[in-house]
């Protein structure tokens, strides 16, 4: 095409654009005949059209500027070779050794199929084993010592009778939680706010019952003048008067549960004030059953103690089998880490003849007797678990003796009750400031709920002032009138109210019809079957749990 453009043997390119021509319009036929696909049946007559394009402007040009002879196809010489690109091969692959700083060759350790699914197999083999049989049940044993424990409250109820070492870690935390928190103050602080909170519904709710009051005060005023045509306050209200008494039905209900709260902290509030003290005061306030003199007056203490001992030494047996269960496990880990059953399989796998095809079931023998390697750790598991066993069975008689030595103990007893009201004491701490923060989001709800009903009591209160605004000016139009000597009575009849333009909470004026079941004739307030009270779902504040016993 470049020699078409600049005018160099534009004869034989026109030759050569002809032959393309005949050659795109049989290669269409071909695919159109041939049902082939749409894409290249659409890339064929694109083709067909782009060359036929370019036929027609190359042989205008000659015809008009050129005038070169087109010869035949058959008389075109051939077009002659390109080369795009020269093949080279890399440096490394001319010379390996000097790439891989070797003179090993490149695929000597390339395994089999066969004999690589083996190695594979017989690795996880002997991962299952050492997790599953080993690890797994070492582990296994180790949860079952601690569930025998921790149901036989050890090494926990031993705390009393060890020599003094202070009071339980557990117990400190704890008291230096409360301690940081400052507690006691918190609790009270929090009950006066909650306290508060409580009076503002209150206020907020009588403020609406004070709006329901003096609409009613003025509803009775006007009648005693002139009989009116409309439901009284009481029953126009009923709505309103029954909701308002299912809030302070809430009110009355939360305030009981507040005071619940509060002579449940009354009741708790001096174990919890100990707990702020430092650990050396809290020492001083826990009895010690560890003192010598008072240790060895009595016979039963002298006895417990010894039963004691005697625990002391079968927990540390059981230590010592859970120290040789971890070297167990740590030393089959290691001899999995460093076991390589690759070269053996390997040596086997040179050992068949090289045509024949390799399976990884042509290596069970070598897998089977590689593994044996970890049958003394079995064995040695299978010990373990028969002593710890026989261990936690003898725990468990000497703990029995222990505790029937235990109950005649009195410095023991007085002890444990001790600490037993403070861990107590921690746990009702928590539950109180639980119960007053529930106290102090359900006011702050009930709040917006009343202040909402409130508003509802003022519109409602505001149409009924309307309304009977409309009524006196009405009467004072007829009292303008003079009507006839014979028309005057000394009673006068009802006076209904002039027709009121449509209300968005009275759509057509039916003061006195009750509402269909369901619905409310107070506008924007719900009917007390509905769903829009958010109070209705409110939880209260949780009622006080049994006390627990000092």
């Amino acid at each position: 095409m470049d020699e078409i453009e600049t005018g160099n043997n534009y004869g034989i390119e026109l030759a050569r654009l002809g032959l393309a021509r005949d050659y795109s319009k049989r290669a269409y036929e071909i695919a159109r005949r041939g049902r082939v696909s749409t894409p290249v049946l659409q890339d064929t007559q694109s083709l067909m059209e782009t060359v036929e394009k370019g036929l027609v402007r190359a042989q205008r040009d000659n015809d008009l500027i050129y005038h070169k002879d087109v010869p035949a196809s058959s008389s075109l010489p051939e077009i002659q070779e390109t080369s795009l690109a020269r093949a080279t091969v890399p440096p490394g692959l001319l010379r390996p050794e000097e790439a891989l700083k070797s003179k090993r060759p490149l695929f000597q350790n390339l395994i089999g199929w066969g004999a690589r699914e083996a190695i594979k197999i017989y690795n996880h083999r002997k991962g299952d084993l050492i997790q599953t049989r080993i690890v797994d049940v070492s582990q296994e044993l180790q949860d079952r010592a601690d569930e025998q424990l921790r149901k036989l409250n050890l090494p926990a109820s031993l705390e009393a009778l060890e020599r003094h070492v202070g009071l339980p870690p557990s117990l400190l935390h704890k008291a230096e939680e409360v301690r940081l928190e400052n507690g006691p103050d918190t609790i009270e602080a929090s009950l006066e706010d909650v306290e508060m909170l409580a009076g503002r519904d209150a206020v907020i709710l009588d403020e609406a019952l004070d709006i329901l009051d003096n609409e009613a005060s003025e509803d009775e005023a006007s009648r005693k003048g002139h009989p009116i045509n409309r439901p009284p306050s009481h029953e126009a209200n009923i709505e309103l008067t029954d909701k308002a008494a299912r809030y302070r039905q809430i009110l009355d209900q939360a305030k009981e549960s507040d005071e619940s709260v509060r002579q449940k902290w009354y009741e708790w509030e001096e174990h919890i004030r100990q707990l702020t003290e430092d650990e050396e005061t809290l020492d001083r306030l826990v009895p010690s059953s560890t003192n010598p003199g008072s240790a060895s007056k009595t016979p039963e203490s002298r006895h417990t103690r010894k039963l004691a001992q005697n625990l002391r030494n079968r927990l540390e047996n059981l230590d010592v089998l859970r120290r040789d269960r971890a070297e167990l496990v740590r030393r089959a880990k290691a001899m999995a880490d460093s076991d390589d059953v690759e070269g053996r399989i390997l040596k086997a796998a040179a050992g068949f003849e090289k045509l024949a095809e390799l399976h990884p079931a042509m290596f069970e023998d070598i897998m089977d007797e590689e593994l044996a390697k970890y049958d003394r750790y079995l064995v040695e598991m299978d010990e373990q678990r028969k002593r710890v066993e026989e261990a936690l069975m003898e725990i468990k008689s000497e703990n029995e003796a222990f505790i029937s030595s235990r109950k005649e103990d009195p410095a023991v007893k007085e002890r444990e009750l001790a600490l037993q009201q403070l861990d107590a004491a921690y746990f009702k701490y928590k539950e109180i400031g639980r119960n007053l923060d529930e106290g102090h989001k359900f006011y702050n709800d009930l709040a917006g709920i009343l202040i909402q009903f409130r508003e509802v009591c003022k519109e409602w209160s505001h149409q009924r002032n309307q309304e009977l605004h409309s009524l006196t000016r009405a009467l004072q139009a007829m009292s303008m009138e003079d009507p006839p000597p014979q028309a005057r009575s000394s009673k006068q009849p009802p006076l209904d109210l002039p027709p009121q333009p449509p209300s968005p909470r009275f759509p057509n004026n039916p003061p006195a019809r009750k509402p269909p079941p369901g619905k409310s004739s107070l506008g924007k307030l719900p009917a007390l079957t509905s769903d829009e009270w958010e109070f209705e779902e409110m939880e209260l504040p949780p009622a006080p749990r049994d006390r627990v016993r000092k």
